[in-house]
Formats: C-alpha cells, structure tokens, sequence
C-alpha cells in the first residue's frame, strides 16, 4: 500500500503543475481587465511563474540530493497550498507575480522530486509505465483545469477561482508524501521484489558522464515544451478572431488535454510490447504532423476537432524521452531525469516571454508558427538521434573457398 500511496502521491505532484499550467491561455484575459493592462503583458506576466518553475529545476539538481525527500516534498505541497490561497489577498502585479514566482520554484522542486521516487520505488518494466501515467495525470489535469477556468469566466468569477482547486490537490499530495514510510523503506521493498541490481544502477549514474546524445534529448525537450506552451497559450485567442467565444477558445486547451491524456492511457498499456524506440518515432512525427494541421484550420469548428488531435498525435512524448534516455545513458540516473526535466521546464519557462514579444512583432498567427516551428526542430533532433542510435546488423561472414 506504501507504493501505491507513493504513486497518487506523484500524480497528483504533476497535476498540481499542470493545474497551473493549463488555465494560463484562457485567464489571461480576465487578468488583463484586473490589472488594467492589454493581455500581451499580462500573459508575459505569467513569465513569473514559468521562470519560477525552471528555478526551482536548477535547486532540484542539488537539493533532492542534500535534502530528506519525503520532508522536502511535504513543506512543497503545503507551501504550494498556502500561496494559492493566498491570491485572493493579492491587489497588484507585483504581488501576484511574487506569489508566482514562489509557485514555480516549489513546483520546479516538486516534479523532479516525484520522478525520483517513482524511478526508485518500482520495477524497471513497471518504471515507464508509470512515468507515462504520470503524463496521464497531468493531461487529465489539465482538461479538469481548464474546464475549471472556462467555466469561471463564463461566470465572471475573480481569475484566480481555478488555482483554488490546483491548492486542494496540493494539499492532498502533502498529506500523502507524508504518510509514506522513509525513502530507505520504499527502496529496500523494490528491491526486494526486483532486481538489486537497479539500485546499483540508480547510484552509478551519479558518476557516470553524460554522451552528447544525452545533451541533445535535452535540448530537444526544451523545444518541445517552447513550442507546447506557446501554441496553448495563443491557440485560445487566435479561435476568437475566427469567431469563437471566450468560452468557447478556452476550451481548446482542455481538449487538447484530453486528446493527449487519451494518447497516453494507450501508450502505458502497449509500450511493453511496442518498445521505446518505435513508440519514440511515432511520438516525434505526431508531434510535428499534428501541429502543422492546426495551420489547416480556417474555423473555431475546425480547431475543436484538430486540437484534440494534436494532443493524441504526441502520445507521452516527454515520458518516452525519459525512457530512451536510460538507453543512450546505459544507467538509470536521478540527476540525469532531473537534468531532463529542467530542458523541458526551460522551454516552458521561456514560453510566456519569447511568444509574447512575437505577438507584439507579428501578431498571434506568427506566435503559432513559432510555436510548431519549434516543434518541428524537437522531432527533427529526436528522429536523428534514433537513427543513430539504432543497432547496426551485422552482416554475415564470407564464406571461406574449400
């Protein structure tokens, strides 16, 4: 029951993100009229808790290391609690934007933290099966978040109603991490029911160098999550100008989600039998296909049905990244799922700022270019590196004259 605790506990961890994530597209707005200022800077504001968010990444490095793990995780998901609410109090930008800030950091401490103890807790074949669920619960977060956001502004309630919610489950994940046994404990039970060999795994890759490849799943996770984010963020608006209700372009966010979440349900079911590897080139081709196809929609109607589409066609990209990265490695190392985590935050962190200021340059259809083209650059990197990585036959001996 410990490792079944231990993995609601991690669900929940990056639900909490993703519940800070996902509304950001469709409270943009309502924030704008609350601060008094137009929604291109109040969307470059949100860059408090993105930048937050990859602050927090850069500690994890060293602090799940030096740090007791189930108390740091505890004082996260209760601290994360706390500051939401206590937006309700806030008055100004700089107000909000610090309590942001703070969000980010703990959560940018909180993601890596979760991923380290799956990767220790469970079996190697159970191991991605669940980092993918862990996708699973940040889609499906996302699709309950904005369906949250959408609703309040339908409602005309303050902008910060759905970061009330993102505190109950932060608050349900702190309990949970501290009802967990010591990590030791946790530990000492996966090994018993597996191979002890992956502890030894785990520990040799504190040491172990890095290839270049391992450099560039992170660069390709950085463009990754640019291009995610900077779609998601404008998608909401640009179905406006084509018609669409505040309401309505709110949704998509929510679609796009439940496409993906959708995606990875499958994908936790067949990656045992499919492998990484192809499961990766589909991944990197859906990515880049499905964002191109939003370019085909000419109508709000068209988006409701190409968004979801493009949330399944990236399967568990992130995950299955994750995954193959411990074959480029040959080890299985927490810093290394940190270091991985913190390119993806990266490009999340970037999105607000970067994609704002080519609205102010060339408005929101160019913000969505950007976005797919950043898109394109990651499948492009992945689909290379599968191509390098794959096993070489080899061929067969001549044979010898009598």
């Amino acid at each position: 029951m410990a490792r079944v605790r231990a993995a609601l506990a991690c669900f929940l961890a990056y639900a909490v993100m993703s519940g800070m994530l996902a509304p950001l597209g469709i409270i943009s707005a309502p924030l704008a009229s609350y601060l008094g200022v137009d929604i291109a800077t109040a969307t470059a504001g949100f860059s408090w808790l993105t930048l937050g968010v990859l602050g927090g990444a850069v500690l994890a490095l060293w602090l799940l290391s030096a740090l007791p793990l189930r108390a740091l995780l505890v004082l996260v998901y209760a601290a994360i609690a706390g500051l939401l609410l206590s937006l309700a109090l806030a008055e100004s930008a700089t107000a909000i934007g610090a309590r942001l800030a703070l969000v980010g950091v703990l959560c940018g401490l909180g993601l890596p933290g979760a991923a380290h103890v799956i990767a220790t807790t469970f079996a190697a074949e159970r191991r991605t099966s669940l980092l993918v669920l862990t996708d699973g619960a940040f889609s499906m977060a996302g699709v309950v978040a904005g369906a949250i956001a959408s609703r309040a502004l339908a409602a005309a309630l303050p902008w910060y109603q759905v970061y009330l919610a993102v505190a109950a489950a932060a608050a349900a994940a702190a309990v949970l991490f501290a009802t967990l046994p010591r990590p030791e404990a946790l530990r000492a039970e996966a090994i018993a029911a597996v191979d002890a060999s992956t502890a030894t795994d785990v520990e040799a890759g504190q040491a172990q160098s890095w290839p270049v490849a391992a450099w560039w799943l992170i660069a390709a996770l950085a463009a990754y999550t640019l291009g995610q984010s900077s779609l998601l963020l404008w998608l909401p608006q640009h179905a406006t100008t084509l018609g669409a209700s505040l309401e309505e372009g709110g949704a998509l966010v929510g679609r796009y989600w439940s496409g993906m979440f959708a995606a990875q349900i499958v994908v936790a079911l067949v990656v045992l039998r499919l492998g990484e590897r192809r499961l990766l080139g589909a991944a990197a081709l859906g990515t880049a296909a499905g964002a191109a196809l939003l370019l085909t929609g000419a109508s709000a109607d068209a988006l409701l049905w190409l968004v979801p589409l493009w949330g399944f066609a990236n399967l568990a990209l992130l995950k299955i990244v994750i995954g193959f990265s411990v074959s480029v490695t040959q080890v299985t190392s927490p810093r290394l799922i940190s270091a991985l985590l913190l390119g993806a935050t990266t490009g999340t962190a970037c999105g607000p700022a970067l994609s704002s200021a080519v609205v102010r340059m060339g408005g929101i259809s160019t913000a969505l270019l950007f976005g797919i083209a950043c898109l394109v650059a990651c499948a492009t990197v992945l689909l290379v590196l599968l191509l390098r990585s794959a096993p070489r036959r080899q061929r067969p001996s001549p044979a010898l004259p009598d």
